[in-house]
């Protein structure tokens, strides 16, 4: 809801622990038969296009940002949304060199699937 209007932005679902289950299963699902054997450059290009597609369109991320949070578009616009695709860039980057950061670990693999609840606000 826009706090200024209280007119909808959008229609968001809320999730069930059933919805959570069958969220965790086809993670699981993903892990087990692509994933897991996955290259991390190619992990690494599926994360860069979370960060490409924020970049892309970022105007419109940001004009809901600042209708949803009430903060002044420059904000949104030249931080917020600008630090959401920042984090994916950054986590990307990291997909292909944790060998060289994990100290006796010489081929670091993912380990699973898991479900967490994270109060996570900023950015975006």
């Amino acid at each position: 809801m826009n706090p200024a209007t209280e007119t909808e932005l959008a229609q968001v679902a809320v999730g069930s622990p059933e919805d959570v289950d069958r969220a965790v299963a086809a993670a699981r699902t993903a892990y087990e038969t692509h994933w897991r054997a996955m290259r991390p450059t190619d992990r690494a290009k599926y994360v860069y296009r979370i960060a490409r597609a924020i970049t892309e369109r970022s105007r419109e991320l940001a004009v809901l940002e600042t209708m949803d949070g009430g903060k002044p578009i420059k904000e949104s616009r030249d931080f917020d949304v600008v630090q959401a695709a920042a984090h994916f860039f950054y986590y990307a980057g990291w997909a292909d060199k944790l060998r060289y950061a994990i100290a006796g670990v010489q081929q670091p693999s993912p380990v699973g699937v898991v479900g967490s609840i994270v109060p996570w606000n900023f950015p975006c």
